[in-house]
Parts: C-alpha cells; sequence; structure tokens
C-alpha cells in the first residue's frame, strides 16, 4: 500500500498572487524500504513530480526520500516551524501505510518485519502529521493520503485493507487516494494513478480546491474504470484557490460561435449555428428560439440552456463530476453562462465526439451510484458500530452505577472503581467520535439521495454499480459491493415515493437486518 500525505494550505479567500510569500510544502516518499517485497516504484518519482509542480506556484518545498521514522518526524519538526502561521502549506507522504486499531500508519523504510509492533516503531501515524499541521497554524491544511496499495503487511492479518477516516480540525480538509478500507493503484506508468491526476489538477486556476478534487476523482475513476474512487472528508468554511485568476478559457469554436448567434438574436443567426452544429450544445436551444421567432417575432429572453429540459441534470452532473460548485446560490441570470462554462470545461476533458449532454448526464449519473454504493458502505458500517456502541455503553453504565452503589465506601474498591470509571469515559468519548463522523455521513449521505432522485431516476440501473474483485483487480462484484448497491438503489426507490424532506433512507438503514417480506 502507498501513502500520499498532502496537507495544502491553500490560499484562502480573496485571490493572491501566484508566487505570494507563506506556502510550504513538505513531501516525503518511501520507496526502498529494507524488506525487498515492500519495494514500490513510483513514490520517489511522485514526490520529484509534485516538487516540480508546486514550485511553481509558489510553494517552498522540503522533500524526504526513502525516510526512517525518526527522520520522518524530524521532516515534521521543519516543517511546522517553517509553515508556522502559512496560507498555505502541504505535507506529500508516498509509501505503504496501513490501519491498525483505527489509526493509520505511514512506514519508514526500516520496517523489520511484518507485525504489529514493528509496524509501529517504523511509523509515524496521521495523528502525528495532523499534529504538526496544527502547530503550522496555518490559514487552511489539506491532508491527502494515497496510502492504500496491496502489502504484505495486509496479507499477514495483522492490518484490514486501506486505511481509516480520520477527521481534521476547521480549516482542514482530507482527502484519500480511494474510498476508506479499499485498495488503490500503483500506476503503470511513472506516477501512481492518483497523483498523476493530482498533478494534471492541482496547478489549474480559479478553482477551489475541493472542485479541484472533484476534478481528480473524476480522472482516477475513468482511467481505472471504477476500481479506484477518491474520497474527501472536509470541514472548510469558504472558498480557497491554490492558484488564483481566473478560469481557464476552455470555451471552443462552437461555444463562441453560439454566443455571437444569441447576441445577434435572429432567427437567421441560429439557423447559422444550427447550419455549422447540427447535433451541437445548443441546437435545441436555437431550435426553440427560431420557433418563437417565427411564431412571435420577438426574441426569446431566456438565458444559455434555458430550453434544455434537464438543466437540474445538468448541473447535478457537473457538480458531482468535480466542473461546478452547487448551483442553488446561482442567480437565474446567470445560470446558462455559468453550467454553458462548466460544460465547455467538462468537454475539453472528453474525447471527440463525445463530449454530448447526454454523455454527461450518464456520466453524472454513474458517479452518483459510484458515490452512493461506497457512502451505503461507510453508513452501514458506522450505523452498526454506534448502534453496538450505544448497547455495550449502557451495559457498562449500569455496571459502574452498581459498583459505586455497592463498594463506593470502601476504599480498597476505589482503584477498581476508578477503572471501570475510565474505561466507560473512554467508550464515551469513542461513541461520540463515531457519531460525529456518522453525522457528517448522514448528511452528505441524504444530499447524495435526494440530488439523484430528482435528477437521474431514468439513467439509474444495477448496471452502473462499480465492478471490481476483492483485491480491486478482478471484473466479479463482490457481495459487500452488490449490498451496498442494492441499499442505495432501493432508497432511491423509497424516496421517489416519499414527501419532500423524508429521511425514510434511514430509517430503511435501521431496518436493514429485519427480515422482511417485501424484501428479496
Amino acid at each position: 500500500m502507498r501513502a500520499i500525505a498532502i496537507i495544502l494550505l491553500l490560499c484562502a479567500g480573496i485571490a493572491t498572487p501566484a508566487g505570494a510569500a507563506g506556502r510550504v510544502a513538505l513531501l516525503i516518499g518511501n520507496a526502498g524500504y529494507d524488506r525487498p517485497e515492500l519495494s514500490l516504484a513510483n513514490p520517489i518519482n511522485d514526490v520529484d513530480a509534485l516538487s516540480a509542480r508546486l514550485g511553481e506556484v509558489g510553494f517552498d518545498v522540503i522533500t524526504a526520500r526513502d525516510s526512517t521514522r525518526p527522520e520522518m518526524l524530524a521532516s515534521l519538526d521543519q516543517f511546522a516551524r517553517n509553515a508556522r502561521d502559512a496560507e498555505i502549506a502541504m505535507v506529500f507522504y508516498a509509501g505503504h501505510g496501513v490501519q491498525v486499531s483505527s489509526e493509520n500508519y505511514l512506514i519508514g523504510v526500516e520496517l523489520p518485519a511484518l507485525a504489529a509492533d514493528a509496524v509501529a516503531a517504523s511509523s509515524i501515524t496521521l495523528s502525528e502529521i495532523r499534529e504538526a499541521v496544527d502547530r503550522a497554524d496555518a490559514d487552511l491544511s489539506v491532508i491527502i493520503l494515497d496510502a492504500c496499495r496491496n502489502n504484505p503487511l495486509v496479507e499477514t492479518g495483522i492490518a484490514p485493507e486501506g486505511l481509516a477516516q480520520s477527521r481534521g480540525t476547521a480549516g482542514t480538509l482530507i482527502a484519500y487516494s480511494t474510498d476508506p478500507g479499499n485498495v488503490a493503484l500503483d500506476g503503470s506508468g511513472t506516477n501512481s494513478t492518483f497523483t498523476e491526476a493530482l498533478l494534471d489538477n492541482i496547478a489549474t486556476p480559479g478553482i477551489d480546491v475541493r472542485i479541484m478534487f472533484g476534478r481528480v476523482r473524476q480522472e482516477v475513476v475513468r482511467e481505472t474504470r471504477g476500481l479506484q474512487i477518491p474520497w474527501v472528508e472536509e470541514s472548510v468554511l469558504g472558498e480557497f484557490y491554490l492558484v488564483p485568476g481566473s478560469r481557464p478559457d476552455t470555451v471552443d469554436a462552437e461555444v463562441r460561435d453560439w454566443e455571437a448567434a444569441d447576441e445577434a438574436g435572429s432567427a437567421a443567426a441560429y439557423a447559422a449555428y444550427l447550419d455549422r452544429y447540427p447535433d451541437g450544445l445548443f441546437a435545441q436551444v436555437a431550435r426553440t428560439r427560431i420557433e418563437a421567432l417565427t411564431a412571435e417575432g420577438d426574441a426569446p429572453a431566456p438565458e444559455m440552456f434555458a430550453a434544455l429540459d434537464n438543466t437540474g441534470a445538468v448541473a447535478a452532473s457537473l457538480e458531482l463530476l468535480g466542473y461546478a460548485s452547487a448551483t442553488r446560490d446561482v442567480g437565474p441570470q446567470d445560470l446558462g453562462p455559468y453550467l454553458a462554462q462548466a460544460f465547455a470545461d467538462w468537454r475539453a476533458a472528453q474525447r471527440p465526439g463525445t463530449g454530448t449532454v447526454e454523455r454527461l448526464i450518464e456520466d453524472g449519473a454513474q458517479m452518483a451510484v459510484f458515490l452512493g454504493t461506497y457512502t451505503a458502505g461507510v453508513l452501514r458500517q458506522d450505523l452498526r458500530a454506534f448502534i453496538a456502541l450505544e448497547r455495550n455503553l449502557e451495559l457498562a453504565q449500569d455496571d459502574l452505577a452498581r459498583a459505586r452503589a455497592g463498594f463506593g465506601d470502601d476504599p480498597a474498591a476505589r482503584p477498581v472503581i476508578d477503572e471501570i470509571a475510565a474505561n466507560v469515559a473512554a467508550m464515551v468519548a469513542q461513541r461520540d467520535a463515531v457519531a460525529a463522523r456518522l453525522d457528517a455521513s448522514r448528511s452528505y449521505y441524504h444530499d447524495l439521495i435526494n440530488t439523484t432522485e430528482a435528477n437521474f431516476m431514468p439513467e439509474i440501473s444495477i448496471d452502473l454499480v462499480p465492478r471490481h474483485g476483492a483485491t480491486r483487480g478482478g471484473t466479479e462484484m463482490p457481495s459487500r459491493v452488490l449490498e451496498d448497491a442494492r441499499t442505495f438503489l432501493r432508497q432511491l426507490d423509497i424516496m421517489s415515493r416519499a414527501p419532500s424532506g423524508s429521511y425514510a433512507w434511514l430509517t430503511d438503514f435501521l431496518e436493514e437486518d429485519r427480515p422482511s417480506p417485501d424484501r428479496p
């Protein structure tokens, strides 16, 4: 497995010059492990490529290659000092990583044995990286973990596949190269699949960091055919830009020709557009306006996209695929031009002849099913964990109450009672952590369900479910993924018949394990 940890402390709020002071990056790459079976091909290449790219956008870069735990800790200390009060800070880790007892360990090259105690002694943890970030106290922190490659540690059984979720403090974004508990691909080129997508998008000017990661996700999903889906946890307020500036001018000749025809506003101008682009993006709009002009003699007022019947699906697709932020705050007069620009950005990344509105909506529906399938799995796991913790906590609290009632006055029993109380407090903290994670996932899933039900139901089917083997290298659909997919699709159907604002899907989750004559 491999870890990338980037802490991007991105330009806050108002755009600042690309070379502004206060941008610091720490890039750690571990490839040459002492144990030959752990050797990796791409981490050093990833560090070198990202170092060059970040240097171009004004970062002071610290690099550490093939490092031990003490060397990585020393690099983190240097980073925390150099990045103190910075606008932007970055920590990038590429190498092996595993989760043990809900902690993520990023493994140093000196690992002597495939054993849990050796991993702990040879690794830095995500918690230690976050502590260094907190000491830096930058405006914005982004932690990216690409630490999910297959490795012998998983095969020994000392660690499960993939990494555990971990939430940062306010102002922190944590991005994973793949969804929690799954395996990422190392890539067949000089960089990992995830890093290659990151390099392609990280220096794009004028886009919010969350949209940038949406584009990374789309590229990775496309390149891996759904075998790998990058994941993001964030508590970022406001918009932040790694590279400020206006959005790139990707509006092609067709969009410019349409704008000229629309400005002219005549039936002849729209007909000339249709002559050049009979199946173009705005063909339906042009025909509608020609009909209106011919019938009524007055130019219609709607903006771009206004004549489309599926504007909501277009907007939702562009948002899910990382080419637009939420459009609910975009005014009606601005929506058409905003979607036209976002669509042009998306189409520029497609193969010739495939960048149609229909294809965009198909891609948006597929992304919705990808995200719904995996979020359903995360929610199911967290719900079960929360229910189990609640039951165990109730039993432990009863035991503590009985111990205090029966032996509270006995000084000899005080150490035992204190130990029970400490265990109860630890269980409360664990329960609260799961509850917080569950609440964030629930909110995201609720929005995703509503978006999908409102915009993509005609396109939704089991055929859109991501197919991969248990080791992420096959073509079969493992039972866990199939169960999660059926849950998402079933809950879409429930929500299509439920009143607006309903949380019927949550009730379905809670009843999922109960036998029902209506459920196959």
